[in-house]
């Protein structure tokens, strides 16, 4: 399970995540859709756990691509 930084103070971030046990692709796919969603924009969830916006928005750009994106 990932856990986010104590030191974030994100509302609607949770402090876990749970995703199905699939392909590593998948997986990340499933937490970051779940991270974004929960903070209300890439923005705020990459503030959350402690990442450029550039780098999470490149990583969902990358899963929309491959066909690795929920939904």
């Amino acid at each position: 399970m990932w856990q986010r930084k104590a030191w974030v103070n994100a509302p609607g971030v949770r402090d876990e995540y749970m995703v199905r046990l699939d392909t590593w692709d998948h997986m990340e796919a499933q937490l970051l859709s779940q991270l974004i969603e929960d903070a209300g924009s890439i923005r705020r969830a990459a503030i959350s756990i402690g990442v450029p916006r550039s780098t999470l928005t490149a990583r969902v750009h990358n899963h929309s691509k491959r066909g690795t994106w929920p939904g």
